[in-house]
């Protein structure tokens, strides 16, 4: 859970929220999706997608971390459409969740 201040017309709300469901209302306001990598999109579906794509990534590999599973770290981007490009950015977002996981050894 992560809390949430908002300045909303002067007004002070204080929020707690759960990461997919503020990802869910921030989605809600968004016109086009601009991703560090891949096209753009405009399609409410389309961006729902890559959302739940992208946070099934993250939290799988969070999962595997802790089960020090290397092997099926390594094949989470395998349905993607250029693994191999991929292969440096997806061992980069390892190393640096690992450290944010605090297990940077």
């Amino acid at each position: 859970m992560i809390e949430l201040t908002v300045n909303f017309y002067g007004l002070i709300i204080l929020c707690s929220f759960s990461i997919r469901r503020l990802l869910k209302y921030l989605l809600y306001f968004l016109l086009l999706l601009i991703p560090g990598h891949g096209n753009c999109a405009t399609d409410k579906k389309e961006m729902k997608k890559r959302q739940s794509d992208s946070l099934t990534y993250l939290y799988s590999m969070r999962k595997l971390i802790k089960e020090n599973d290397q092997s099926a770290i390594d094949h989470l981007i395998d349905g993607y459409k250029f693994p191999s490009i991929m292969k440096d950015f997806h061992r980069k977002n390892q190393l640096l969740l690992k450290k944010k996981m605090g297990q940077d050894n």
